[in-house]
C-alpha cells in the first residue's frame, strides 16, 4: 500500500464535495425560513398575513415582510437546494442560478413601488438588502468552491 506525500485539502465532508454540503446547508436554511414564516411569534403581526400582496402585514423576525406566497417560495427554494445538493454540478447550478435569481429579485425590489400591487411577493427594504447579500454570496460560493477533492 502506498500513501501520497500530498495531503488532501479539506474540501469535502464524508464522501460529498464541500459545494454539495454548502448547497444543502443553504437549502436547509431556506426551508427553515419558510417554516418560520408560518409560526406566530417568530412572525410578528401573523394575523395580518395575506396570501400575497404589498398589504401583508406579517414580518418574519419583526423585520422581513412576508406573505403565504413568500413563505412558499422559501420552502420551494429550500427543497430545490436540498435536491440539487446531491451532485457537485447540480449544487453549483443551484448556488449560481439561485444567486442570479436573487439578484433579479433584488433589482425588482428596487424598481417596484413597495406600496403598489406590483409588489405581490411582498418585498421591503430589509428584504432587498438580504436579497443582495444572498445574490452575491450564492454566486461567489458557486464560483469559488471546488466540486471535488484536490491535492495540495
Amino acid at each position: 500500500m502506498t500513501t501520497s506525500p500530498h495531503p488532501m485539502r479539506m474540501t469535502q465532508v464524508g464522501s460529498r464535495p464541500l459545494i454539495s454540503n454548502v448547497a444543502a446547508l443553504i437549502g436547509a436554511v431556506f426551508l427553515l425560513v419558510g417554516i418560520l414564516g408560518f409560526i406566530p411569534g417568530i412572525t410578528t403581526h401573523y394575523s395580518e398575513m395575506k396570501f400575497a400582496g404589498h398589504d401583508s402585514g406579517a414580518m418574519l423576525l419583526g423585520t422581513f415582510q412576508v406573505s403565504v406566497l413568500h413563505n412558499i417560495i422559501h420552502l420551494l427554494f429550500g427543497v430545490a437546494g436540498l435536491a440539487m445538493s446531491r451532485t457537485a454540478v447540480q449544487a453549483r447550478a443551484f448556488l449560481i442560478g439561485g444567486g442570479i435569481i436573487y439578484a433579479l429579485v433584488w433589482l425588482y425590489g428596487l424598481i417596484v413601488d413597495q406600496g403598489s400591487s406590483a409588489n405581490f411577493v411582498p418585498l421591503n427594504t430589509a428584504d432587498n438588502w438580504l436579497h443582495l447579500i444572498l445574490a452575491a454570496g450564492m454566486v461567489l460560493l458557486g464560483l469559488v468552491l471546488p466540486g471535488r477533492m484536490r491535492r495540495t
